[in-house]
């Protein structure tokens, strides 16, 4: 089973950086939130999340530091650990705080795939795996060049997809 979230590639600036980012659309159309990333050659660099309030109005961010980088030049089976700093500010009820924590994400590059989606076929995708919050279970992401993340969803550590866990894309209005 697939979420039906409405998400929304975009290329904006994020931080002061041109980078894409997979807009979460609530039901009105309203922005809900937002992670940005760039993608140059073979460095995937996750920017940060901006947050919006009910009204689609920016309420908050987190931005990752320099340090947050996947380098996609991994062989199957190959574990890194990215260590980088959050720091969140929230704008909400008229006062803003921050936030700042130490980050430790370890990615897994399973492999390539290809997937077809919305009516396109996207070449050797990179297959990344994290550890869930949940024992037992697994996050698996799906990074397409010029896309970025086209596919997610929570599988257990057997590689079996948990049902309503799949986001990805379902439609593509416009595309590079």
């Amino acid at each position: 089973m697939t979420n039906k979230y409405t998400y929304l590639i975009v290329q904006e600036m994020f931080e002061g950086v041109m980078a894409y980012g997979e807009v979460e659309l609530r039901e009105n159309g309203t922005r809900f939130g937002a992670p940005f990333h760039t993608l140059n050659g073979n460095v995937y660099t996750p920017l940060g999340i901006a947050q919006y309030s009910d009204r689609g109005i920016p309420d908050g961010k987190d931005v990752y530091s320099k340090e947050a980088i996947i380098v996609l030049n991994m062989v199957p089976g190959q574990t890194v650990v990215s260590n980088y700093i959050n720091t969140m500010t929230s704008t909400s009820n008229g006062s803003a705080t921050t936030r700042i924590e130490a980050v430790s994400d370890e990615i897994t590059f399973a492999g390539f795939e290809n997937i077809t989606m919305a009516g396109r076929t996207f070449a050797n995708t990179c297959k990344l795996t994290t550890p869930s919050n949940v024992k037992g279970q697994m996050s698996v992401s799906w990074v397409a060049k010029e896309f970025g993340m086209v596919r997610s969803e929570e599988q257990t550590i057997q590689g079996v997809p948990l049902a309503g866990t799949r986001n990805e894309i379902v439609k593509i209005l416009s595309a590079p």
